[in-house]
């Protein structure tokens, strides 16, 4: 897995992982081509600009129900990357 700018890991062709500091820069994540973020947290982070954003909203436990989001979160990284885009997933 190749390293991406600010702290995100390139998982496959468009698809990206990272942590918070991987939405400090708008620039950074224009340059890997990210147009989406979904974000698996128990708060809701700040928007990003010119960044389409899916929030899931759940805590680090493991009774966290993610299952039942798997369609919605699988299709909305789908789409960004079916539309020529990066997606990152970011916790």
């Amino acid at each position: 897995m190749a390293a991406a700018p600010d702290g995100m890991v390139s998982v496959l062709p468009g698809l990206f992982v990272g942590g918070a500091e991987s939405c400090r820069s708008p620039a950074a994540l224009c340059a890997a081509g990210v147009v989406a973020v979904l974000t698996v947290d128990a708060e809701e982070p700040p928007a990003v600009p010119g960044v389409r954003a899916m929030h899931v909203r759940a805590r680090d436990e493991p009774g966290a129900d993610l299952l039942s989001r798997l369609d919605e979160c699988a299709a909305f990284l789908g789409a960004a990357r079916a539309g020529g885009g990066a997606a990152l997933v970011r916790w």
